[in-house]
């Protein structure tokens, strides 16, 4: 095993194997990284989302609800209309 890992290690052929199989792998993390990211800023927007439209029903002003939630004028009005 270990004659044909120094071999391989030799090998030109196996090198581009291998770091094709290791830039593979991080390519991979990085998208599950990316994914993993964008779940989670998908969630904080839903919560602010619920959170603007509880303050709606409790009758707060738009420009309130944006500048706590952080949600644009226009997103709290789309709110109020569904």
């Amino acid at each position: 095993y270990i004659k044909d890992s120094v071999e391989a290690s030799r090998d030109d052929y196996m090198l581009g194997v291998y770091d094709k199989e290791l830039e593979d792998e991080m390519l991979l993390n990085s998208y599950k990284r990316e994914s993993y990211r964008k779940g989670i800023e998908e969630g904080i927007n839903d919560n602010k989302r619920i959170i603007a439209k509880n303050m709606l029903e409790k009758d707060f002003e738009t420009t309130t609800i944006s500048e706590i939630t952080g949600l644009s004028l226009e997103e709290v009005e789309n709110l109020r209309i569904k």
